[in-house]
């Protein structure tokens, strides 16, 4: 219904209340039906839901099908040992769900709770008396009243107002305060032109009002939002490791089919077929690795939790470590966002308060001081920013401002005036009225016909207006905004001077641009404001080679050159939110992974198309923080590093695991293979299944841990190029999975050859392999240029796998894993044979990263 069309008396009927506001009975029962005045992104899910979740991938399905394939060859061909087989992978399978499900809804609680910061306490009528009630108690029809630095808690018409003003720009993205009226339209009118409206998530800026709620929740313009925000986005690094998991199964799927074949055409039965192809897809298959990538993963966000970083899809950590770009906003991300006077210029000259005449400083403190809506409040003063530093300066200086407003009656207050960008007050001074404005200095120009110059008041030439402007230059290059002063008493309008507000930069800006530019991440600026402030603003803070672009100037370029433009310039200007959405898909459009900051429900489009999206949690709005991927919630920009720091080792130790999995698994196919041609296993697919869950797994969760390499962050980012299985790694698995094949079939066909003892065989083999996880480790630290002992947590990975072994093979535990005890010469000669797989896997990877260069700054690309 168009609300804003009808008159208030219609209003009230149609929403059944009346100015007294309604019943608690009524609304009682209206949030009853309706539910609570908040808006919901999505259905309730339960832990339940998230554990199912687990469920849902291409690997997962593998091995629950594995399972099931080892428990019909125990029901079908009466092999019990295969119930135990089935057992551990099932056991597998839901520590690797639990796992997940912990920690996707643990962040999912988190977010919900992100959508109650803003859970206010409103002034309500409520049986025709004023109540203090929360936000989220509010229900249609309710009367609310509304004054100076509120949050408008839902959509409201306006039944009564005192230079009432809002700030909309959360919903519109327009800085400008709106100006509100009770007036009635007759045609239908877009939101942002509906002045007699109040909208959810927008700030009272000036003035009070009363109002009857029309809308809550996501009735709302704001929760109409929710409903068509983007959902179940695959992040990048889900995609990557999607695929490499296809082209893992592909491998292990085709040498199935190939054994199968081998054995049909040798005419050995079904039973014995459906046995091998068991051993051989429990040995081709990573099991462990869906939990030992959620452990990594939820390692990474316990991390970045400590550093007040919310990430609302944890493998978007991840992301974040391969992104090329950062693009920023200036107010409030750059800077404070809280404006302070840098500069005071009375008449033409640059001065300081301090010095001035008394009464040339009179008027100007008059000026700042009362042509001035803020207002005193258990806070402190709240109202528009411009009035608030100029409050600030005076109070910086010593000014008892309490007593001097009891002092200065006002006669007459004219607000800010959108139409002249000024604000007046008329005051009664030694018996004459006189009139203070404070607002723009080109529209004080054009009315003034005096200036003051020196202790005196002056006629305001053209020369003197020029001179005037050439400050207003200076002040600008500077990066200061501008304010200008005036007085007027009978027919005299003068020109007092102006005051340079300068919004400082955060602290610690210049090295959060260092640690971004060393990591070859590039940063671009995106804001409102005119090109001069924003240059000012990028060579304070530490951009490298500022080069600007306003709206204007690529507004009419075609898509190629804007793309050329995105690239070269990393500043732009005058840009609106749907300029900022342009900017982010031409950068994406040139393979680039963009990160972009945002706070508003305007940002919502380009922090959802953006790679990862950033709210920066303090002021943002809800809607924001819903669309973005990621939240800071102390809006600390060094939390930006972090998570890219963080990204980066969760993608380095992850590529290590890949690495020691399929080092480990493919020699384990190959040899089952071999074994499959000749006839004679050299494991048993219960031995394969506990090599790859104990000794495979622990190391490889170890890995997972690892603290980030000393020169992560001087490398440049993967960006799109980043792949988990590349050429270099597919070398090292290929020709290490060789040499361990060659070595184990000496083992195991020798001491079967000198034993005629296939138990004892697999039994030597089954515990090389267990031993070999340690020599894979040695190797790759030894790649790394780093100690064994550099992740604490390894050195018991190696050791517990190993002393279960032991235990294995020494105690009645042997009969479940079909193995027997080794003898002491057999200890010996493994030992040994450890120590030359060592020095041959060292060999193999010096030889391969000399001859496959595609390793650039340690990140593999294609």
């Amino acid at each position: 219904m168009d609300w804003y069309k009808l008159e208030k008396k219609e209003v009230l009927e149609k929403l059944g209340s009346t100015t007294n506001g309604l019943s608690t009975v009524v609304a009682q029962r209206r949030i009853a039906e309706s539910g609570e005045n908040k808006i919901r992104f999505e259905k309730k899910i339960t832990y339940l839901h998230f554990f199912l979740g687990q469920f849902s991938s291409f690997l997962t399905w593998l091995l629950l099908i594995i399972a099931l394939f080892a428990l019909a060859a125990a029901i079908i061909f009466g092999v019990e040992e295969h119930y135990f087989d089935a057992a551990i992978i099932f056991v597998i399978l839901i520590i690797t769900a639990i796992l997940g499900a912990y920690q996707d809804h643990k962040s999912h609680k988190e977010e919900k709770h992100l959508e109650h910061l803003h859970n206010d306490k409103c002034s309500v009528k409520r049986d025709g008396r004023n109540v203090e009630l929360p936000a989220t108690q509010l229900v249609v029809g309710d009367i609310i009243m509304l004054t100076e630095g509120d949050r408008v808690p839902a959509d409201a018409r306006i039944l009564t107002q005192n230079n009432l003003e809002t700030d909309e720009s959360l919903l519109t993205g327009e800085s400008m305060p709106m100006i509100k009226k009770a007036t009635i339209f007759v045609e239908t009118t877009a939101v942002d032109e509906q002045t007699n409206m109040l909208f959810m998530n927008t700030f009272v800026k000036t003035g009070t009002g009363t109002a009857i709620i029309i809308a809550t929740g996501n009735e709302t313009e704001v929760g109409k939002l929710a409903s068509v925000l983007e959902k179940g986005r695959k992040s990048p690094f889900i995609i990557e490791l999607d695929k490499a998991t296809n082209k893992i199964t592909v491998i292990a799927l085709s040498l199935i089919l190939l054994v199968v074949f081998l054995l049909m055409s040798q005419g050995v039965g079904w039973s014995t077929i459906l046995l091998m192809a068991t051993a051989l897809m429990i040995g081709a298959i990573p099991e462990s690795l869906p939990a030992i990538v959620t452990f990594s993963i939820t390692a990474g966000a316990v991390n970045l939790a400590k550093k007040k970083v919310l990430a609302k899809m944890n493998t978007q950590i991840e992301t974040l470590g391969s992104i090329d770009v950062v693009c920023v906003d200036k107010t409030g991300t750059l800077t404070t966002n809280h404006l302070r006077v840098k500069k005071l210029c009375v008449g033409t000259k640059t001065v300081t308060y301090d010095k001035l005449p008394e009464h040339i400083a009179a008027h100007v403190k008059r000026a700042a001081l009362l042509a001035n809506a803020s207002q005193a409040s258990e806070q402190g003063y709240v109202g528009d920013e411009i009035d608030i530093a100029m409050i600030d300066y005076f109070n910086d200086q010593g000014h008892d401002l309490i007593k001097y407003y009891t002092a200065q009656p006002r006669k007459n207050l004219e607000r800010f005036n959108p139409s002249t960008r000024s604000i007046s007050s008329t005051h009664i001074f030694k018996g004459k009225p006189i009139t203070y404005t404070k607002g723009a200095t080109e529209h004080l120009l054009q009315h003034c016909n005096k200036i003051i110059s020196g202790n005196t008041v002056i006629t305001l030439t053209k020369k003197k207006k020029k001179e005037v402007e050439k400050v207003i230059e200076e002040y600008a290059r500077s990066q200061l905004r501008v304010i200008g002063l005036s007085y007027k008493q009978g027919k005299q309008d003068v020109f007092i001077g102006l005051f340079g507000l300068f919004d400082p930069p955060k602290k610690g800006l210049e090295k959060f641009m260092k640690r971004l530019y060393d990591a070859g991440v590039d940063v671009k600026m995106i804001t409102g404001d005119a090109k001069e402030t924003a240059l000012a603003v990028a060579n304070t803070t530490g951009f490298k080679n500022p080069k600007a672009k306003d709206w204007f100037e690529l507004r009419d370029l075609s898509e190629k050159q804007l793309k050329k433009a995105v690239l070269v310039n990393n500043v732009f200007t005058r840009v609106s939110p749907e300029n900022k959405l342009l900017i982010v898909k031409a950068l994406m459009d040139q393979n680039k992974r963009v990160a972009i900051t945002g706070d508003g429900v305007n940002d919502v489009p380009a922090l959802e198309e953006a790679t990862v999206g950033i709210a920066m949690g303090k002021h943002s709005a809800d809607m924001a923080k819903h669309a973005a991927d990621l939240i800071i919630l102390d809006d600390n920009l060094e939390a930006i590093v972090d998570g890219i720091k963080e990204g980066r080792t969760i993608f380095t130790n992850i590529r290590k695991v890949i690495n020691y999995l399929l080092t480990a698994n493919l020699g384990e196919i190959m040899l089952v293979f071999i074994g499959s041609f000749f006839g004679t296993m050299p494991f048993q697919p219960i031995q394969l299944l506990w090599v790859n869950f104990a000794a495979n797994y622990a190391p490889a969760m170890a890995l997972g841990l690892d603290p980030a390499p000393p020169n992560i962050m001087k490398k440049k980012p993967t960006g799109t190029h980043e792949h988990f299985i590349t050429k270099r790694l597919m070398a090292l698995s290929v020709y290490i999975s060789i040499k361990k094949v060659i070595i184990l079939t000496i083992l195991f066909y020798g001491t079967l050859y000198f034993t005629e003892n296939l138990q004892l065989g697999q039994t030597v083999a089954f515990t090389w392999l267990v031993l070999w996880h340690f020599v894979r480790i040695m190797t790759m630290r030894l790649e790394e240029g780093q100690k064994l002992w550099t992740n604490p947590v390894m050195i018991a990975a190696l050791l517990l796998p190993i002393l279960a072994q032991i235990f294995i093979l020494y105690t009645p535990a042997s009969q479940y894993f079909r193995v027997e005890p080794i003898s002491a010469g057999l200890w010996l000669i493994m030992l040994i044979t450890m120590g030359i797989s060592v020095l041959i896997e060292r060999k193999i990877t010096l030889t391969i990263n000399k001859r496959i260069t595609e390793d650039v700054d340690g990140y593999e690309k294609d």
